[in-house]
């Protein structure tokens, strides 16, 4: 898939995502569990260039950008060998290090309403918002599928929910679900980031301006905590 493969008796050929990817980027995940032959063959094509289809001799070449993404484990399998030094140390040339959602929880509250917006859409479900023991379950939930995990409880909430209805997560929460001061608490967080975001928004505006949009964004803000009861 990543290098594709000239055509046989069997199959047609196939370009691969580097092929298919020059003069652009190409965006490489879990590159801690790619394979030593596939690691050898990205390498010598990062050094050089160029690359040869599977069952074939003849080079090809390709100009693409890398972005590589790995987790805590492809340091662990770069010490212990099955991920190439040289190859890491190629990759890592302009390191990002994204943290996990557990310590960026002021990112979940957006993500929630992307996710909702899509989702809500994809299945053709108007819904009303979120419910407090819902938001105060996100917002202080540790995450360890980290953004992925946050997708899946958000689809499969609003996949149960009926219709009008605001979404629980009551079928989702197991032991370990927080407390009402956890849930009191991560409420106050929200309702604190959404204030100084529009605070931040609206710098440099007039009064008129920011009392309109603060009423705006105090609405939305019950809306999106949905119902209390």
């Amino acid at each position: 898939e990543l290098f594709g493969r000239e055509r046989s008796l069997a199959e047609p050929a196939r370009p691969g995502l580097v092929e298919k990817s020059s003069g652009g980027t190409l965006v490489l995940e879990d590159v801690q569990a790619m394979p030593p032959r596939c690691q050898a063959k990205l390498l010598h094509m990062m050094l050089t260039g160029d690359f040869v289809r599977r069952g074939e001799t003849q080079p090809r070449t390709s100009n693409v950008r890398i972005v590589a993404c790995g987790n805590d484990q492809l340091m662990e399998a770069t010490r212990e060998g099955r991920f190439r030094q040289d190859l890491y140390f190629r990759l890592a040339i302009c390191p990002v290090h994204i943290p996990p959602l557990r310590e960026r929880r002021g990112d979940i509250p957006v993500l929630i309403r992307h996710f909702l917006e899509i989702l809500v859409a994809r299945y053709a479900k108007p819904l009303a918002g979120v419910s407090m023991d819902a938001v105060g379950f996100l917002l202080t939930h540790e995450f360890p599928g980290n953004v992925a995990e946050l997708e899946s409880l958000i689809e499969r909430a609003v996949i149960l929910a009926n219709e009008g209805e605001a979404i629980q997560l009551a079928q989702q929460i197991t032991a370990g679900q927080p407390t009402d001061y956890d849930k009191a608490l991560a409420l106050q967080n929200f309702f604190r980031t959404e204030f100084e975001y529009s605070l931040d928004v609206q710098r440099g505006h007039s009064d008129d301006a920011i009392s309109a949009f603060l009423r705006v964004r105090v609405g939305y803000c019950e809306q999106f905590a949905g119902t209390y009861a």
